[in-house]
């Protein structure tokens, strides 16, 4: 319940500290965690600009916000801001084959399924580094990354893709990331180099991206090309990726689209494919 004042509140902040709170004053509102108290004013913290200070006579009203679990939010969402109770997506590490640079601000765990076929695990370590393993066809795979975010829109990566055994088409090597945006809108810049049928080179480029109308629906999308050598000379393969994910709690659930088209081959290869991400 609102705690209504006029000129001057009659308040007693102490009983909000430390506690997130909604602050209405005069021209504004103001969502954040009551973490100060001053004489004349009050002190909250924002967690992407930081302390905000606040006159205590410019304050109308306070009031707590506590979501303690799933169910009690279904009961009752009437004073609960929208954007704290819909669903909050699983970091983008990546669009559906190519990643992208961008970093989560806590350790997190991703379990992730392909088609049935692919599954893995990656592992976050704060901020700067994480690691993803699994089985792919009968391949082991392990894919450590480091990433660095200049700001919060602007993020670069490197890792190193590696298969053990399985088919012999997978690309083994390093590939590079530039990232602009953030995690529910963003385009990437892929390219790597390494080896292609374990004894071949190859190369891999691709443009990617994702547009999100909120948190729990978005569109992906992935123009990739892969050279690949063959009797000293190499052969393209342009892939055209279009889906759209769909985010439930921490779960996402990613359906696409596949066109391959190889070079010299007049038909192009057509099919369906999908991701589940669970996060931890």
């Amino acid at each position: 319940m609102d705690i209504e004042a006029n000129a001057q509140p009659n308040i007693n902040f102490n009983n909000y500290i430390n506690e997130d709170v909604i602050v209405k004053t005069y021209h504004a509102e103001i969502r954040g965690q009551l973490v100060g108290i001053k004489e004349k004013e009050v002190i909250i913290l924002q967690k992407n600009v930081g302390e905000v200070y606040i006159p205590s006579k410019e304050i109308k009203s306070i009031r707590t916000l506590k979501i303690k679990t799933d169910s009690d939010v279904k009961k009752d969402t009437s004073n609960i801001p929208k954007e704290l109770w819909v669903p909050k997506p699983p970091t983008c590490w990546r669009y559906f084959f190519t990643p992208t640079s961008i970093s989560s601000d806590e350790t997190e765990i991703q379990y992730i399924n392909n088609t049935i076929v692919y599954n893995a695990v990656q592992f976050s370590f704060a901020k700067y580094f994480s690691i993803s393993g699994g089985i792919a066809l009968g391949s082991i795979h392990i894919h450590p990354r480091i990433n660095y975010s200049y700001n919060k829109y602007f993020h670069a990566g490197v890792g190193y893709m590696y298969y053990l055994g399985g088919r012999d088409d997978f690309f083994n090597g390093i590939r590079g990331t530039l990232t602009v945006g953030n995690n529910l809108n963003n385009i990437s810049l892929t390219a790597g180099t390494g080896k292609q049928d374990f004894d071949k080179k190859g190369y891999l480029y691709a443009v990617s991206g994702q547009i999100s109308v909120d948190n729990s629906f978005g569109f992906i999308f992935e123009l990739i090309n892969r050279k690949n050598e063959d009797d000293n000379h190499f052969q393209n393969s342009n892939y055209l990726v279009v889906g759209w994910r769909l985010c439930f709690r921490r779960m996402q659930i990613k359906p696409v689209y596949i066109r391959n088209t190889a070079t010299g081959e007049k038909k192009s290869n057509q099919y369906f494919m999908f991701t589940l991400e669970r996060a931890f």
